[in-house]
């Protein structure tokens, strides 16, 4: 049923996305960085989890953080539009990305960040996948460095360090052996990348699962297009909504046809609650 949900989604996506969009670069990635996203979606539910492969792009002035199957899918998006065959190139790009997994309705987001300054930008699509929303920051994270800790980390050796961020006190865990001072989300500042992150109440949880070099030294870019610029309150208070918007979508038999159970998909959609950032 979720990989029923999933290219119901997708498919929605390809028909409605413009083809005529560019892509802005910012820099190269010399390097990537895979993490897992380990979240539980339901603030009620401690036993669910659901696992996100995410990718953290870093360049010499900026990085970009996202679900790991958006490079791959915009990489066929812009292919297919130099193509000029639009509704061929749409039925391609659903045919090879249907199966990959789903980034989630918390997860829709790419965050850029600069390596020199604190700027933070956050864009994603919308619902109806014509609006698109924008939210720009200035994040300083206030670190506590404790030097006494030290553990093994899929093989980097890591030093602990503690923070607060919007309702959620974190642990960190950061190696010098990779001297780059980013990680996963919106974190950043340490002495070095980190590996291991997670809130006090483990509902959120990014893990470094590889780093390797760019060979192919995929472009870190933003979507040339017009955004809503809001704040990250109303960014939220935009999720919310979106997903009532979803729900009312799935139970319109006009709208919405599907195999599935309405029921079980909606409760499940209702159950997403647990945002990262709490306001």
């Amino acid at each position: 049923m979720v990989r029923t949900l999933t290219i119901i989604l997708f498919s929605i996506l390809l028909y409605k996305l413009s083809w005529a969009q560019d892509w802005k670069v910012l820099d190269q990635s010399e390097y990537i960085a895979e993490y897992a996203y380990i979240v539980q979606e339901d603030s009620a539910n401690a036993d669910k989890t659901r696992h996100y492969s995410m990718a953290l792009y870093i360049g010499e002035k900026y990085s970009k953080f996202e679900h790991i199957g958006h490079y791959y899918r915009d990489s066929l998006k812009q292919a297919s539009r130099q193509s000029g065959n639009n509704e061929a190139s749409s039925y391609d790009v659903f045919s090879k990305t249907s199966n990959k997994p789903s980034s989630g309705l918390l997860n829709r987001y790419r965050i850029i960040k600069q390596t020199d300054n604190d700027s933070i930008l956050l864009t994603e699509g919308t619902i109806n996948f014509t609006d698109r929303i924008k939210v720009e920051e200035i994040i300083k994270f206030d670190w506590h460095l404790v030097k006494s800790k030290i553990q093994t980390i899929n093989g980097f050796v890591c030093h602990k360090a503690t923070t607060q961020f919007r309702g959620r006190n974190y642990t960190a865990w950061y190696t010098l052996e990779i001297p780059i001072s980013d990680g996963p989300y919106k974190f950043k500042g340490l002495p070095g990348l980190i590996v291991k992150i997670e809130d006090k109440q483990k509902q959120h949880m990014f893990e470094l699962v590889k780093i390797e070099r760019s060979n192919s030294f995929k472009k870190i870019y933003t979507k040339s297009e017009n955004y809503q610029v809001v704040s990250m309150q109303n960014y939220h208070r935009y999720k919310k909504a979106e997903n009532l918007k979803f729900i009312e979508l799935f139970n319109n038999p006009e709208k919405f046809k599907t195999t599935g159970n309405i029921g079980e998909i909606t409760a499940k959609m209702s159950r997403i609650n647990n945002f990262i950032e709490r306001f």
